[in-house]
């Protein structure tokens, strides 16, 4: 039981998916507005956070189980049973705090290097600016890129 919650964990790491778009709406970082980017940050900063104290919980618990166990008396089986259920718990709640706080760090960083990038104009689509000459017509043609990247 505790191998396929421990599992089912470590695949969320890699399968957090697209955010934005359960929150937000939108299929792309760059469609939201500045005001949502800063709710999205806060969020993130909110849930690494709750990530660390899920870790200091997990930890605390830990050694206290740890602690449990080595200080039992001979055929004392309720505190070990308890010691063994206490380490358990602390271990996953151990893991869920650095799942989460693996996954807010790469949120924070992608929502900050969004703002940043002046290039970007929030909330719009973002079209190059460059025009091209045709060579054989030597005629006016505005062109338009788009980049998607994953």
């Amino acid at each position: 039981m505790l191998f396929a919650l421990i599992s089912v964990m470590l695949l969320s790491l890699n399968s957090y998916g697209q955010w934005y778009s359960r929150r937000y709406g939108v299929s792309d970082l760059n469609e939201l507005t500045r005001e949502q980017l800063n709710l999205a940050l806060a969020n993130a900063k909110f849930e690494f956070a709750s990530g660390i104290f899920l870790s200091v919980v997990g930890a605390a618990g830990l050694y206290g189980g740890i602690h449990l166990s080595k200080n039992l008396h001979p055929g004392d089986q309720g505190r070990a049973l308890a010691a063994v259920i206490i380490i358990g718990t602390s271990v996953t709640t151990e893991i869920a705090g650095w799942i989460i706080l693996t996954i807010n760090i790469t949120r924070i960083d992608r929502i900050k290097e969004l703002m940043k990038n002046k290039e970007l104009h929030l909330g719009l689509i973002n079209s190059q600016k460059k025009n091209m000459l045709s060579d054989s017509h030597k005629s006016f043609v505005p062109c338009l890129s788009l980049t998607i990247t994953f």
